[in-house]
């Protein structure tokens, strides 16, 4: 086990959050080169910051807008849907 992400770091020099680039770079090779329909975030509480997670699932759903149905599941405790940027009851 290693560093955590710091997913709140900010570098100014580059102007960027090198973290989120990082899993946001990730997810988007999956889709295009795995054709994948959706991702899954474990352990959301490790993370702690579900901005992010909403984040990290728009830009995997504007990379497949219009082609296909794209799925983004949360394992969390307790079950929230907004988690991944779905409001309650949808």
């Amino acid at each position: 086990m290693g560093p955590k992400y710091d997913y709140g770091k900010y570098d100014p020099n580059l102007k960027i959050h090198p973290a989120r680039k990082y899993v946001i770079e990730s997810i988007m090779y999956w889709v295009e080169h795995f054709h994948i329909d959706g991702i899954r975030f474990d352990a959301t509480r490790a993370i702690a910051n579900f901005d992010i997670m909403r984040q990290f699932t728009a830009a995997a759903f504007e990379k497949v807008a219009g082609r296909k149905p794209f799925f983004a599941v949360a394992e969390h405790v307790p079950e929230d849907p907004a988690i991944t940027g779905y409001p309650k009851g949808r």
